[in-house]
């Protein structure tokens, strides 16, 4: 059997789904550390009001912030995926004259797997650090 080439609108939602990936998977990050793991933590409205706090924007601010921080490989690995994968997204959303490679678009979906997968890796401090400049709590 052979199989199709994927179409644009295909290939541009999958963009847009690996970012929003990444994005939820912050913001689930911001409200573990900041309100808990537990399944009751999980169900309380600070758990929900952390995780629908985090902003695209200051999330993006944040990711530019560690670059020039020393931090371990993992943070830096998902901070310098998640502004390039959220750039994508917009043109993906909203440029109508970009095409998209099938290639292309597969390996940006394996960088944000691993990018997902090192953030969870980071030690939870430093985990905790970065979700608070990611949330915009950037007062010392």
């Amino acid at each position: 059997m052979h199989e199709r080439r994927p179409r644009q609108a295909d290939l541009r939602r999958a963009l847009s789904t690996a970012y929003y990936g990444l994005f939820h998977g912050l913001a689930e990050t911001a409200a573990d550390r900041l309100v808990g793991v537990t399944p009751q933590a999980r169900r309380s409205l600070a758990w929900s009001r952390v995780y629908r706090d985090l902003d695209h924007n200051n999330a993006k601010k944040a990711c530019f912030r560690v670059e020039n921080s020393n931090v371990s490989s993992d943070l830096l690995l998902f901070t310098t995926t998640f502004p390039g994968l959220q750039e994508l997204r917009h043109q993906a959303d909203y440029d109508p004259n970009v095409r998209f490679q099938h290639n292309f678009v597969v390996t940006r979906i394996d960088e944000a797997d691993q990018a997902l997968a090192a953030l969870q890796r980071v030690p939870k401090p430093d985990q905790l650090d970065f979700v608070t400049l990611a949330l915009g709590m950037t007062r010392s």
